[in-house]
């Protein structure tokens, strides 16, 4: 998984992806200990915008402060290239907001993102 952070790159060292009942679940963490997780159902390609007719979401989380996009915070847009019982392929953009109870603050933007899993 590999993504741009607010302009600076990310690649991840450690992955872990999950697909059951059309429930895909990703996360990617860095050397600098920074973790995205992308989730959602996904049954088939496509793309898969946040928001209130979509179950795609997106998590950022540095350290003790965390970000998502999600269904009311948010926006970005997950698109799933191949799916199958055994892998996934895909790009993803999102912008997120800050999650109450964190140390977080203002929005992150990531871009560019790109995975290739197998589960």
């Amino acid at each position: 998984m590999t993504a741009t952070i607010d302009g600076g790159s990310f690649s991840a060292v450690a992955i872990a992806a999950a697909y059951s009942g059309g429930i895909m679940g990703l996360g990617g963490t860095d050397s600098q200990g920074r973790t995205i997780g992308i989730g959602g159902q996904i049954t088939a390609p496509g793309t898969y915008p946040i928001g209130p007719t979509s179950s795609a979401n997106f998590s950022l989380t540095i350290g003790s402060a965390s970000w998502q996009a999600a269904i009311t915070v948010g926006s970005g847009t997950l698109t799933v290239t191949s799916i199958s019982a055994t892998g996934a392929k895909g790009t993803f953009q999102f912008i997120a907001g800050p999650v109450p109870g964190t140390t977080s603050s203002g929005n992150r933007n990531v871009t560019q993102g790109a995975f290739d899993v197998t589960f």
